[in-house]
Formats: structure tokens, C-alpha cells, sequence
């Protein structure tokens, strides 16, 4: 009964099931749902009687008054104007003429304003979790024992970041023209590292290396969503590039990636 018993307990013991992997997924299903919900609360709907006034079929954009002169001619006391909307029409009410424009035009200046909020939200949320990922970037440094493990992954992590803010700052200047913003953005940003150390240093003796994996494994799942989501996507679609070259280019920083962390942490192969 007792090696019954035993061997179960071995069973259950060599149980290789990918946890590691499993917190990354999640890490990467929480930015997903961080997103949506973003989304949600930025762009609700507006009241029904906004909706009403702005889905009115005609906006009196010109009115001109003609009244008789002496001569009996009818006289024109406005000038006309040009009209873009090729939906417009001209009503007549006795000695009144309206011209009327359709609302094409605010719509499409809506969709613009709202496309540009899309983007704007979607820039901010990439800044969050980098800088969620950066964070833990400065914790692992912190938790090293040793002087040579601190210095490689200072070396790793600095030419990691300085892709990193490159894309960054790419995105913030495509997005906003603030200068104000950019500055906060990439301040938040490049802080998050020091921070990450900071934190790591002082609490060095309650935060336990399992701690620390599953927030790596969150981080490391938002970083892939950003990547492939919104980076990748982004480019993919509004890129002149050909497709195999946009490949071409990623698998060059894959391997240039790899090759750097092959250099500073060597695989220890018994």
C-alpha cells in the first residue's frame, strides 16, 4: 500500500506541466482585456438626442433674401458659395432659398477626430506596458548576487531599451504633436528601470525568486502583446515595404536578440 502510495506521489512529482508558459499567456490575455476595457470607457455612445440632432438629413448652410428692385428684376443680396458636398440642394420658400448640406462632411471629421483618440489610447496603453515590462527588467537587476551578473544584464537590458524607446518614441511623434506629451510619455517610460532597481533593492529579502518569474511572465506576455498586436500589426498594414522584407527585418532582430543573449548568459549545456 505505502509503494502504492509512493510511486503515485512520484507520478505526480514528474508532472512537467508548462507553468512559466501559462503565466506569459496571461500576461498577455490581462493587456488584451486591459485594452478592451479602455476602449469601452473612452468611446461611449453618445445620448440619443445628440444622435438625433447630428443624424438631421439637411443643415441650412446658406440662406440668401432676394427682393424685387425697381426695374422688376429679382436681386441677389448674398453671395453664393461653393459647395464640396455634392449632396446638396437647393430648397425654395417663396422669397427665401436655402441651400442645404448634407452631414457627410462632420461625420467624416467625427471619424477622423475618433480615429486619431483610437490611436492616441492605443500609444498610451503601449507605454504602460512597456514600462510594466521595464519594470521588472530593473527588479531582476536588483535581485542579482554579483557584480558580473548586474553588469550583464545592464548590457543586455541597455541595448534591449534603446530598441525599445526607439519604438516608442516613433509611435508618439506618429500620434501626437505635443511636445509636452511625448516628454511625460518617455519620462514615465525611461523611469520605470530605475524604479524596477530600486524596488528590487530595498525589498531584497521578502521577495522570493517565484515572485519574481511570475511577474517577469506577466511582463514577458504583455511585451508580446504589444509586439504582435500593435508594432507588427501596425507596420504590416501601413508600411510601403514588401511583406518579405518586413519578415526579413524582424527575423534580422530576432537573431541579433538572440545572439545578444546567447553572449551574456551562455547556455550551460551538461
Amino acid at each position: 500500500m505505502n509503494k502504492k502510495k509512493t510511486s503515485d506521489d512520484d507520478q505526480q512529482s514528474d508532472r512537467n506541466y508548462p507553468v512559466a508558459e501559462l503565466i506569459t499567456c496571461g500576461g498577455f490575455f490581462i493587456v488584451y482585456f486591459i485594452e478592451e476595457i479602455a476602449h469601452r470607457f473612452f468611446h461611449k455612445k453618445p445620448h440619443s438626442n445628440q444622435l438625433q440632432s447630428e443624424s438631421n438629413n439637411v443643415t441650412a448652410s446658406h440662406l440668401h433674401h432676394k427682393s424685387d428692385n425697381n426695374d422688376g428684376h429679382d436681386e441677389d443680396e448674398s453671395t453664393k458659395c461653393m459647395l464640396a458636398d455634392s449632396n446638396a440642394q437647393t430648397l425654395n420658400y417663396g422669397s427665401l432659398d436655402a441651400v442645404v448640406v448634407s452631414p457627410r462632411e462632420k461625420y467624416v471629421n467625427r471619424r477622423s477626430v475618433d480615429s486619431h483618440e483610437e490611436s492616441m489610447l492605443n500609444v498610451i496603453i503601449i507605454v504602460i506596458a512597456l514600462s510594466f515590462h521595464s519594470l521588472f527588467e530593473g527588479m531582476a537587476i536588483g535581485l542579482q548576487d554579483t557584480v558580473a551578473h548586474v553588469w550583464q544584464l545592464v548590457i543586455a537590458i541597455g541595448i534591449h531599451k534603446l530598441v525599445i524607446s526607439f519604438t516608442v518614441g516613433v509611435e508618439l511623434v506618429n500620434e501626437t504633436k505635443s511636445a509636452k506629451k511625448i516628454i511625460v510619455h518617455l519620462l514615465i517610460f525611461a523611469l520605470m528601470t530605475p524604479l524596477g532597481i530600486a524596488l528590487a533593492a530595498a525589498a531584497r529579502l521578502q521577495v522570493d525568486k517565484l515572485t519574481t518569474g511570475i511577474l517577469s511572465a506577466i511582463a514577458t506576455g504583455s511585451l508580446l502583446y504589444i509586439t504582435f498586436l500593435h508594432i507588427l500589426a501596425k507596420e504590416k498594414i501601413s508600411s510601403k515595404l514588401p511583406g518579405l522584407l518586413q519578415f526579413l527585418g524582424v527575423l534580422c532582430g530576432f537573431g541579433a536578440m538572440a545572439l545578444l543573449q546567447y553572449a551574456t548568459e551562455p547556455l550551460d549545456i551538461d
